[in-house]
C-alpha cells in the first residue's frame, strides 16, 4: 500500500482468526462499471491502435484496441479476411486484444468489430521473421511519441523504460542474470539485498549533455527503488542510459548496464506487437535457478492502460481510483505471462528436485513464495507510476504483468503476483488486506512451520466458508522466508496487539 513498509526482522508466534470477506470480493467484480481520467488525456475511440504491421510465417505478434475498459469491450470481436495467412485469436482475459499468427506468406486484413463499429490493420506475412523492435509508449504526449531501445540492458531485460501518468520516463532494474548471480557467491537475485549502490545517468547523446541521475543506496537501508525518472525528452534526439552497480558483499565488485534509446515523434498510432525479455536468476536451498520469459509490449501496455484510466487526484493524493472501492482481488489477474512463468518455475524446481517432487505440498509453495521474495526487490509506487517527488502520497495497486515489467514493487503489488502464481500452481490462494499492508494467501494441506523471532504465525479461514487455513506469505522480504511466518511489526499495532481489520480476500 504505498506506506513504505518493508522489514527484515524475525519472530513471534500468533493464532487463528476467522475473517469474512468473500461476499464483498464478488460485490466488487459486479460493480466495476467506473473510473476516472484526472491526469491526462485518454483515447476513448473504438479502434485498433495500429492500421499497418508485418510478421513471418509462424511468428505470432498481439494487437491492441485504444479502449482500455473491460466492461466497455464486451462483445468485440475479431476476424482475418484469409485464415490461411494471418490467423487471429482473441486474448481470453481481454476482448480489446488479439493474437495474431502468421500462417504464409501474403496479406490479410484483420478486423475488430463492436456494435455498429469496425476497425482494420492490413497485416503483411513476409517468409522470414520480422525484426523485433523495442517500442514503449508515451501515451501523454500528442502523438503518442515512443522510446525505440536498443543495448544489451534493455534487449535482455535486464532494464525496463515505462512512461507513467505524468509522461515521465521511468528506467528501472527490471530483471537479474546467471551473469549477475555470478558475480559473487553471496548474490541472491534481489537487487535490495545484493547491491550496496545503483549509480544511475541518462546522457543526450548528441549534445553529451546529463538529463537525469540518480543514486540507490539499498545499503544504507533506502527504501526507494533503483529508478531513474527523466522529463521533458526531445524527439529526435537520443538517450544513453547507464546503471553502475556495486556489490556489497564486494565494493571492488562493480559492473555496469546499459542502453540507448531514440525519442521518436508519432502519428498517434500504438504497434504493441514488439517482444520484450525479462530474466530470472536466483538462488534458494543453496541451489541455483533461472529462466527468461517473453511478452509482446501489447499485453503490458492494455494493462498498464486500463489502470490508468482508473487513476486519480484526490486532494493530492494519487490513487488508482478503483482502490477505493475494490479489494486486492480485483488486481489478481492471470494471463499467458503468468502462466509461462508459472511453467517455467515448475520445470526448474523439477529439474533441481527431481521428476517425482510434488507440487501440491507446502515445500513447493515455499519454493514460489521465496521465487516473488527474491526476483522482486521493494520500491514505493511514486518512484514508479506517478514522479512528484520522493514523499508525494501515492498508492497505485499494480496488475501482475505491470509488476512483471517493472521488476519491483510495494506490498500490495508483488502481494497480488504471489496470489496469482500460487493460483497458477493448483494452490487456493488469496491476498491479506491489514491496516497499512497486504500479504498473500495459501492453503496448504499439511503445515509445519519454525515461527523465529520476529515473526508472527498468521493463518486465517473465512467465516462460514470451506474451513481452510490460509497462511499469510509476506512477499516484501529480500530472502526467502515460509509461509504461515508475518513480520510481527507488520500484522501487529505498536503495542504488538494484533490488528482486528484484516480481511482475507480469495481469488
Amino acid at each position: 500500500m504505498g506506506s513504505g513498509f518493508r522489514t527484515d526482522a524475525r519472530g513471534g508466534a500468533g493464532g487463528v482468526l476467522a475473517v469474512a470477506a468473500a461476499a464483498a470480493a464478488v460485490a466488487a467484480l459486479l460493480i466495476f462499471v467506473s473510473g476516472s481520467i484526472l491526469l491526462g488525456e485518454k483515447d476513448e475511440s473504438f479502434g485498433i491502435t495500429t492500421t499497418e504491421t508485418s510478421l513471418g510465417v509462424g511468428q505470432e505478434k498481439y494487437l491492441v484496441s485504444g479502449m482500455a475498459r473491460i466492461y466497455v469491450l464486451e462483445g468485440m470481436e475479431w476476424t482475418s479476411s484469409d485464415e490461411s495467412v494471418v490467423s487471429v485469436t482473441a486474448d481470453p482475459e481481454w476482448a480489446g486484444g488479439a493474437f495474431i499468427k502468421g500462417m504464409s506468406v501474403g496479406d490479410a486484413a484483420v478486423t475488430a468489430s463492436y456494435g455498429g463499429s469496425t476497425s482494420t490493420v492490413e497485416v503483411h506475412v513476409t517468409a522470414g521473421s520480422v525484426g523485433n523492435e523495442l517500442k514503449v509508449y508515451n501515451m501523454y504526449s500528442p502523438d503518442r511519441d515512443y522510446a525505440l531501445l536498443s543495448g544489451s540492458g534493455f534487449e535482455s531485460g535486464v532494464l525496463s523504460l515505462a512512461f507513467n501518468y505524468g509522461g515521465t520516463a521511468a528506467v528501472t532494474l527490471s530483471g537479474y542474470t546467471p551473469e549477475m548471480l555470478s558475480e559473487s557467491e553471496f548474490c541472491t537475485g534481489n537487487a535490495y539485498a545484493d547491491l550496496s549502490s545503483v549509480a544511475m545517468t541518462l546522457t543526450d547523446t548528441g549534445s553529451m549533455t546529463p538529463v537525469a541521475s540518480g543514486i540507490y543506496r539499498p545499503l544504507a537501508g533506502e527504501t526507494g527503488a533503483a529508478v531513474l525518472a527523466a522529463d521533458g525528452l526531445t524527439v529526435g534526439h537520443t538517450y544513453g542510459v547507464s546503471f553502475t552497480v556495486t556489490l556489497r558483499s564486494d565494493p571492488s565488485a562493480v559492473y555496469t548496464v546499459g542502453g540507448t534509446f531514440e525519442y521518436v515523434g508519432n502519428d498517434g498510432s500504438v504497434d504493441g506487437t514488439n517482444l520484450f525479455k525479462r530474466p530470472y536468476a536466483w538462488r534458494y536451498g543453496g541451489n541455483e535457478f533461472s529462466f527468461e520469459i517473453e511478452f509482446p509490449y501489447g499485453l503490458y501496455h492494455r494493462y498498464h492502460q486500463q489502470n490508468g484510466d482508473y487513476v486519480t487526484a484526490d486532494g493530492g493524493f494519487y490513487r488508482n481510483s478503483s482502490a477505493a472501492d475494490f479489494n486486492e482481488a480485483f488486481f489478481c489477474r492471470s494471463n499467458q505471462v503468468t502462466r509461462d512463468i508459472s511453467d517455467n518455475l515448475r520445470a526448474e524446481y523439477l529439474r533441481v528436485y527431481g521428476p517425482e517432487a510434488p507440487l501440491d505440498g507446502q515445500a513447493y509453495a515455499e519454493f514460489v513464495l521465496a521465487f516473488v521474495q527474491v526476483s522482486w526487490y521493494y520500491s514505493l509506487d511514486n518512484y514508479q507510476y506517478i514522479s512528484e517527488g520522493a514523499d508525494y502520497a501515492v498508492d497505485y495497486w499494480t496488475f501482475p504483468m505491470e509488476t512483471i515489467y517493472s521488476g519491483s514493487g510495494d506490498c500490495e503489488d508483488t502481494a497480488i503476483l504471489c496470489a496469482v502464481l500460487f493460483d497458477e500452481a493448483g494452490y487456493p490462494a488469496g491476498v491479506y488486506d491489514i491496516p497499512e499492508h497486504a500479504v498473500a494467501a495459501v492453503h496448504v494441506a499439511e503445515y509445519s512451520g519454525d515461527i523465529r523471532p520476529g515473526f508472527d504465525y498468521m493463518a486465517y479461514s473465512i467465516a462460514g466458508g470451506d474451513g481452510k487455513l490460509y497462511y499469510g506469505c509476506e512477499t516484501t522480504m529480500e530472502y526467502p522466508s515460509g509461509i504461515g511466518a508475518v513480520p510481527s511489526s507488520l500484522i501487529n499495532d505498536e503495542l504488538g496487539v494484533r490488528h482486528e481489520e484484516i480481511k482475507l480476500y480469495l481469488l
